[in-house]
């Protein structure tokens, strides 16, 4: 009998790697919502939601700036690519004046 569990035992651990694969790839079909992401800028963010071979879009955002020129937040037009987009909070953003690019947003909640 032990013999017979050591051979079940290394045919399951052997067929793993297909599993997971399969797995991988039926995960990455499904276009997942990121459950929260935070970045100091537009385009990183939109960058890491939508990288290749990645399972997920872009649902929750957390932008903040840190009040430097170079890291200021004043353009919000990268994200009306996202339809996934349910939630965005904005923190320390004073660059930004116009949110009128999130109206394509369809799935973003007011």
């Amino acid at each position: 009998r032990e013999n017979v569990a050591r051979l079940l035992t290394a045919a399951a651990l052997c067929a793993l790697p297909s599993v997971s694969k399969g797995i991988l790839a039926g995960l990455q079909a499904l276009h997942l919502h990121i459950g929260g992401m935070r970045a100091r800028s537009v385009a990183a963010a939109v960058r890491q939601a939508h990288a290749p071979r990645r399972a997920w879009d872009l649902g929750t955002l957390h932008l903040w700036s840190t009040g430097s020129s170079s890291s200021d937040i004043a353009d919000l037009s990268a994200l009306s690519g996202c339809p996934a987009l349910k939630w965005l909070k904005l923190e320390h953003c004073d660059a930004l004046t116009d949110v009128s690019t999130l109206a394509g947003c369809a799935t973003l909640h007011t």
